[in-house]
């Protein structure tokens, strides 16, 4: 017959956890901070443990805390479970991955992806893919995604948008103010610029554009700040001012004519928008299917 467990088996699973990073980790304050909680829950997560066993898992010192021979045979018990239980998980999401979550900006989204998703439903009908957009990439970072894009620099991923950032604005607006690819941006005025609130220390703003080109920025406080960018450039092109604008995501306005360039292209190395798979520990053909082919566009 087989066993059968109670609640009352088993050591409760967050203490057992705690304790077992501690116990890889080497002491309380690096294992808080690989897990990115404070020094006194893994503290209180491991006394826990202790008073449910009955038995001390660690010899405290000043600033140290090193495994009793209970604590050294439970860690080892603990690390070979999880293991065993990680590779079942892996095993099952192998065969049984059904959606595949990527995780990316609005912006991206709107701008880039959606033109583009007919292309995958062709190269795989039965791949459901789910979009988890948000503009703060610690979202799609945390465990919530299993692709993502990010602007940035990322030596761990695929550079798919190269940053190649121009100054645009509607054909209007740029006859209205006599404006082209060649103009100076020192003639622009700071209620002309439309900015994008993005809280990223890397997204080049105007004050950044201005500074990359040896030029002061309008010395009026800027004007027009959203935190949608696809709403920002629909401004843009409604002749409310002039919007930066990364090329891979704004190139069919500019193809259309909807957009028109106003001043010169600004290059950083490396800077661009990347493709990271944060599931690299999972064999699933279907994230890697979504991974080749958002490489390959």
């Amino acid at each position: 017959m087989a066993n059968q467990y109670s609640q009352d088996d088993l050591p409760p699973l967050n203490a057992l956890l705690a304790f077992t990073q501690a116990a890889r980790c080497g002491g309380f304050s690096q294992a808080a901070k690989s897990c990115g909680v404070s020094q006194p829950s893994i503290t209180r997560h491991v006394a826990h443990l202790e008073k449910w066993l009955g038995v001390s898992l660690f010899d405290r010192g000043v600033n140290s805390a090193t495994l009793t021979d209970a604590g050294k045979i439970l860690a080892n018990s603990a690390e070979a479970s999880f293991e065993s239980l990680r590779e079942t998980v892996q095993q099952l999401r192998q065969t049984g991955y059904q959606s595949v979550v990527l995780g990316c900006s609005l912006g991206v989204a709107h701008l880039w992806l959606l033109p583009r998703l007919g292309g995958l439903s062709e190269l795989d009908p039965k791949l459901d893919l789910s979009l988890l957009t948000t503009e703060r990439y610690h979202d799609v970072s945390n465990n919530n995604a299993d692709l993502s894009i990010q602007f940035g620099i990322y030596p761990q991923g695929i550079r798919i948008i190269p940053e190649y950032c121009v100054a645009l604005a509607s054909p209007e607006f740029a006859e209205r103010h006599q404006l082209n690819e060649h103009s100076d941006p020192a003639i622009y005025k700071a209620d002309w610029l439309l900015c994008y609130d993005k809280e990223s220390y890397d997204w080049l703003t105007w004050e950044k554009w201005f500074e990359l080109q040896g030029i002061n920025a309008p010395s009026s406080r800027l004007v027009g700040h959203y935190l949608n960018y696809p709403l920002l450039i629909e401004r843009a092109r409604a002749g409310d001012g002039i919007v930066l604008g990364t090329r891979g995501l704004v190139q069919h306005f500019i193809d259309r004519g909807d957009l028109q360039i106003v001043g010169p292209q600004i290059e950083r190395p490396d800077y661009g928008y990347y493709l990271l798979n944060h599931r690299k520990h999972v064999k699933s053909t279907k994230i890697e299917t979504v991974e080749k082919w958002l490489s390959l566009q």
